[in-house]
Formats: structure tokens, sequence, C-alpha cells
């Protein structure tokens, strides 16, 4: 059950990433947030505003880069129904509950959230500590490849 579930994650990776290379928005996204690092303006506020404005790939390309995380790692997450792997990241990346509010409201996620469903995720993303968060990703995020570190500093973008 291990090895299945090893090898359809890493078939998911490879479909993922070639859906990501011929993606003009996650093209774009990328571009962007490279720019915005070269120029030395990129930073939480950066991601925050790109999940306000409901933008997903920048969301995903931005969070990938300030946490260092695999970018499929965090697509996935963002796309959770599930809002524990959206906290776990957010905080392992040091991120505030304003801009995790923001990512879980994320329209791509059809993850409709009531005023109590948002305390309890608050909740939970406060008791979380940065150290037990960034352990799990480790944990988690260890085997998966590409990084967008290297795709952020070593890709040129598409014309």
């Amino acid at each position: 059950a291990d090895m299945i579930s090893e090898v359809v994650a890493a078939v998911a990776t490879e479909m993922n990433l070639k859906v990501r290379g011929e993606s003009h928005e996650h093209s774009r996204a990328r571009t962007r947030v490279k720019r915005l690092c070269m120029t030395g303006q990129f930073n939480e506020a950066e991601l925050h505003a790109f999940a306000r404005a409901d933008n997903f790939e920048r969301t995903v390309v931005a969070l990938a880069v300030i946490g260092q995380f695999p970018i499929d790692l965090v697509e996935r997450a963002l796309l959770d129904e599930l809002v524990d792997p959206v906290l776990v990241l957010s905080k392992a990346a040091g991120c505030c509950w304003s801009t995790t509010k923001s990512m879980l409201k994320l329209s791509a996620a059809a993850r409709p959230m009531s005023v109590m469903d948002m305390e309890r995720a608050q909740a939970s993303f406060d008791r979380l500590q940065v150290k037990t968060a960034q352990r799990a990703v480790e944990f988690y995020g260890s085997s998966r490849k590409p990084r967008i570190d290297a795709m952020v500093h070593t890709e040129t973008p598409a014309a």
C-alpha cells in the first residue's frame, strides 16, 4: 500500500509539473514573484495581497517562496478541503493570522467556512507552534520536488 501511494504521489507530481510548465498563469505568477524578489520588494505583505485578490497561482508561488516549500505541497494544501494543511504551511512560513485567513478564503479551494469554522481555525493556528509546523512540513515535504526556490532563482520566464 505504501509503495502504491508513493507511485501515485510521484505520478501526480509529474503531472502537476507538466501542467504548471504549460500554464501561462503559473508562468506569470512565477515571473511576478521573481521580479519582486530580485528588487527586494517581496515579503509576506505581497503574499497577503495575492490571497486577498483571490489570485491562486501567485499565492501558491509566494507561499512556496516564503516558506521554501515544494510547490506541489503548497498547491495541494491550498486546494485541500481541510484547513489544517494551510494552517501548518502558513505557521511554518511565519505568516500572521490575517494572511492565513486570506489563504483559507481562496475560491479555488471551494472551502466554504462559517464564522465559527474560521474561529476554530484561528484557535488552532494560535495554538500551533512554529517549530512543530516546520517539523511537520519537513517530514511530509522532504521528498517532494521541485522546490520553488530553485524555480524562482533559476528558471527563465516563459515568453
